[in-house]
């Protein structure tokens, strides 16, 4: 909008300093009149007055109509912006809720249910899954995160435990740092989950889903990750050894030279990338 004002104010000014160089050039020549071609000789300097007073209204009035147009969009933007973060803020605020419910929800079953003791056939056992993959639908990686965190100082998550998480949806699950060792998580869906520095020692990872994870550092000593898809996913200083990968999709699995995998075991073979860092 400023550029366009100072285009038409730039015109202006030239048209009145040629109209002046023009004026001045004549009276010094000793010329008293313009080339009938302008049309200048005709009008009085009343005239020129009118029809520079209208070219500065026009310009006026351009400039109020781009402003007001201007600030419109200025508006909308801004009413757009308040509506983006009241929705998550909304959506935040939702799905701590469901993490605070299923919290409660759990606590009574460990407490009045026995579920601690169940079996995972036991109906405590399966009520507690059912909330359990119900809530993590709901939830977002971080607080995914606090869930399986609280399930495995609760219940733990073996393969013996009342609630096991084969087919949930753990997509983007920041579990960064965590403790789960022997965590029954076959054929679950782990696209794009941290679990950097995570102690994963004997974890049944069986066709489970971890395309692009982050498991930099993590602990996979003994894992089984047969079948399992790891396609561009972090492996770098992450420890592999005594790891089951037989059938593992390695794809663009970037790893380095504080890898450690199973003994035998060719990464690149199996189409992972070695970096240098």
């Amino acid at each position: 909008m400023k550029t366009l004002l100072s285009w038409v104010v730039a015109i202006v000014v030239i048209i009145l300093v040629v109209i002046g160089l023009a004026s001045l050039a004549n009276v010094m020549s000793g010329v008293t009149s313009f080339p009938d071609w302008t049309g200048f000789n005709q009008r009085t300097l009343w005239d020129f007055i009118k029809d520079f007073s209208g070219m500065i209204i026009l310009i006026i009035l351009i400039y109020a109509f781009f402003q007001d147009r201007s600030q419109g969009r200025k508006a909308a933007e801004k009413a757009r912006e308040e509506r983006r973060q009241e929705l998550a803020m909304a959506r935040d605020q939702a799905r701590e809720a469901v993490l605070e419910t299923y919290l409660d929800q759990m606590k009574e079953l460990l407490i009045d249910k026995g579920l601690r003791r169940a079996e995972p056939t036991d109906e405590v056992s399966v009520i507690a899954r059912t909330l359990t993959l119900a809530s993590m639908a709901r939830l977002d990686g971080k607080r995914n995160g606090t869930l399986l965190r609280f399930l495995t100082e609760a219940i733990g998550l073996s393969k013996e435990s009342p609630v096991y998480l084969a087919y949930a949806d753990l997509s983007q699950v920041d579990l960064r740092g965590a403790f789960i060792p022997e965590i029954n998580l076959s054929e679950a869906r782990l696209v794009g989950a941290d679990l950097s520095g995570a102690i994963l020692t004997e974890a049944d990872l069986t066709r489970s889903y971890l395309h692009q994870a982050k498991l930099s550092g993590a602990d996979l000593n003994g894992a089984d990750l047969r079948g399992a898809i790891l396609t561009e996913a972090d492996l770098s200083r992450a420890y592999l050894h005594q790891a089951k990968l037989n059938g593992a999709n390695l794809t663009g699995v970037s790893f380095n030279s504080r890898t450690t995998w199973p003994d035998d075991f060719d990464p690149v073979k199996a189409g992972a990338v070695k970096v240098v860092t």
